[in-house]
């Protein structure tokens, strides 16, 4: 009799066991029903004030806009502003272009200038059209023999590209125009012995030893 007391003990006891278990899961699938939801219904509910809210703004575009401005862009303030200063741009680029091109027709209308004078002053606008600021620019024959630019000023600039004129004046004398070059040496070797020769350090091409391998003959010194 004791025995199935017992056996029937168990029996209740894990019958109940398993009742817990079913309770709690079946608890805990509710909380999870309710958690999704309500996260749905947050959802849904974000979703429909962001409507509303586009649709409230459509609304008074179409308002401030009227029958005849239908279908017309809407600028906002930043817009205005971006347009603003590109028109702004646009204008002194077009000014500073016809300021530029009454400049060439003044010198392409001026009866005093040459023809040589006229094409050297045009090449010079040219040129300084496509160097950085402060720019100065010596033109001789069609060419540009010094170009001064990038500097601190317009001073620093004239300097420059007098420095790179009067080189390429140096280098029209007679005595480097008759300078009798080894065979054989490369242009820009040919070119930095002619600036050595001219210039302040010109006993670094006539030195003993060091002439033979630049000249046929020896140059008598630059003067």
């Amino acid at each position: 009799m004791k025995r199935i007391f017992r056996k029937n003990q168990l029996v209740v006891t894990a019958l109940a066991l398993l009742i817990a278990v079913a309770g709690y899961f079946n608890y805990t699938y509710d909380a999870d029903e309710h958690e999704i939801a309500t996260m749905a219904e947050k959802s849904n509910q974000k979703t429909k004030e962001t409507k509303e809210k586009k649709e409230k703004k459509t609304a008074q575009v179409d308002d401030n806009m009227g029958d005849e401005s239908a279908g017309e862009t809407v600028l906002t303030e930043s817009d205005s502003i971006a347009i603003s200063k590109a028109a702004s741009l646009k204008m002194d680029r077009e000014q500073t272009r016809a300021a530029g091109k009454a400049t060439l027709l003044d010198v392409v209308n001026n009866k005093e200038l040459t023809e040589q004078a006229k094409i050297d002053l045009a090449i010079s606008m040219i040129t300084l059209k496509y160097t950085q600021s402060n720019s100065v620019c010596y033109v001789k024959g069609g060419q540009a023999i010094g170009i001064g630019a990038g500097q601190q000023s317009r001073i620093h600039c004239t300097r420059l590209a007098g420095s790179k004129a009067d080189n390429w004046w140096l280098r029209q004398s007679p005595q480097v125009l008759g300078l009798q070059f080894v065979d054989g040496i490369k242009r820009a070797d040919r070119d930095n012995t002619i600036d050595l020769y001219i210039g302040e350090d010109y006993m670094d091409v006539l030195a003993e030893g060091e002439w033979q391998k630049l000249f046929k003959v020896k140059p008598d010194v630059f003067t």
